[in-house]
């Protein structure tokens, strides 16, 4: 019987295309290098953290009642606030050059200059909470009222609106700015989200899943907002038009930033750092101390990623390769969330798949040399 040598390496090729398609390779960009800063103040209880026009880092120090800044270095200057015990918490950069700070005891806003001057705004509802700020597409700087269940806006000089959430009692936290031009918002207790025109009109999604505690924002590479849900041990992206759809994570993520790789980092638990692709792969590492309790994360004038450490009194710095590195999952088998640049199951799968394309190609050039001239 004669063999059709030409038959079987075009098979052949054709296989291993279908694999390398099915089976797409999971690129691991790196093991990372994490760096920890401790803060001169002890038990300063740091939660939130921004970039500053400066080219330094700034965070809020709860208990320590102070606003820091470390340099790329790590390099530590504390400012403390004028009103005692008002426990500073979210914190932004604003269009005017300074940080702005919410100051979740002292019902404050604050704004600190680069070199350390602090002014501070109060909020018109008392007792309000005041928890996540951000920089809107107005100019303006807007918050979250926790227990005032209002969103606030105050300019940079100091003047502020405030705007009702519809849901009572509905706990606003996070808030970014979308693509769209208007201001997002996390409910914790109402389990929705919503979303603010810079006018003042509000409307409400409901999260999937019940009870999923929706915390932290961050506007996505990919243009939709991206937020965290604790209970729920999920990271959801929310589209322009409401339509909301929910990623699994082995634990309960917090504070979320979108990198220069294009992924969504966040926290998780005690000394979880991690992040998602837009199609939903999940990577995660520990950080170097075991109770670090990882909380605010952004991204740094020098690129890398940066977070407190809220339980460790520590400021860590994540190093990213130059350029970033993102890997991607282009089908539905996901990367097991097994740390940077370990491979797990569908990692070996993918491996042999890419092997199998070049060897298959190899065979079908071989076949076609080894069949006789029909001519």
């Amino acid at each position: 019987m004669k063999r059709n040598y030409r038959y079987y390496g075009v098979l052949a090729s054709l296989c291993a295309l279908v694999g390398a398609v099915i089976f797409p390779v999971v690129a691991y960009a790196y093991s990372p290098t994490i760096n920890e800063y401790t803060i001169p103040t002890s038990g300063s209880f740091d939660y939130d953290i921004t970039p500053g026009a400066d080219g330094n880092l700034w965070f809020s120090e709860c208990i320590g009642n102070n606003i820091a800044k470390v340099t790329p270095s790590g390099a530590i200057t504390e400012y403390p606030l004028l009103t005692s015990g008002s426990c500073p918490y979210g914190i932004t950069k604003g269009p005017d050059g300074n940080v702005w700070a919410t100051e979740n005891d002292g019902n404050n806003i604050a704004k600190v200059t680069p070199s350390g001057n602090v002014t501070e705004y109060t909020i018109p509802t008392s007792s309000s909470g005041p928890s996540e700020i951000t920089t809107g597409p107005d100019g303006n700087l807007w918050f979250t009222e926790e227990f005032g269940n209002n969103i606030g806006m105050v300019t940079p000089s100091g003047s502020f609106t405030e705007y009702t959430v519809p849901t009572s009692s509905a706990l606003p936290w996070g808030i970014t700015t979308g693509s769209d031009g208007n201001l997002w918002f996390s409910e914790e207790s109402a389990n929705k989200v919503g979303r603010i025109t810079t006018t003042g009109t509000i409307d409400e999604f409901t999260v999937p899943t019940p009870s999923a505690d929706p915390r932290s924002m961050t506007l996505g590479s990919d243009g939709n907002v991206w937020f965290s849900e604790g209970n729920a041990q999920k990271i959801a992206k929310i589209t322009p038009s409401g339509v909301i759809t929910e990623y699994s994570v082995s634990g309960s993520p917090d504070w979320l930033t979108t990198g220069p790789d294009g992924n969504v980092w966040f926290g998780m638990g005690l000394n979880t750092i991690g992040y998602i692709t837009p199609t939903g792969a999940v990577t995660t590492t520990t950080t170097p101390t075991s109770d670090a309790s990882v909380q605010g994360i952004t991204v740094g004038p020098d690129h890398n990623i940066w977070f407190t450490e809220f339980d460790s009194n520590k400021i860590g710095q994540l190093i990213l390769p130059t350029p970033p590195v993102s890997p991607t999952v282009t089908t539905g088998i996901q990367a097991p969330n097994t740390g940077f640049g370990t491979p797990g199951n569908s990692d070996v799968l993918a491996i042999l798949a890419a092997a199998a394309l070049p060897i298959a190609l190899v065979g079908a050039i071989y076949a076609y040399r080894r069949e006789p001239n029909r001519s």
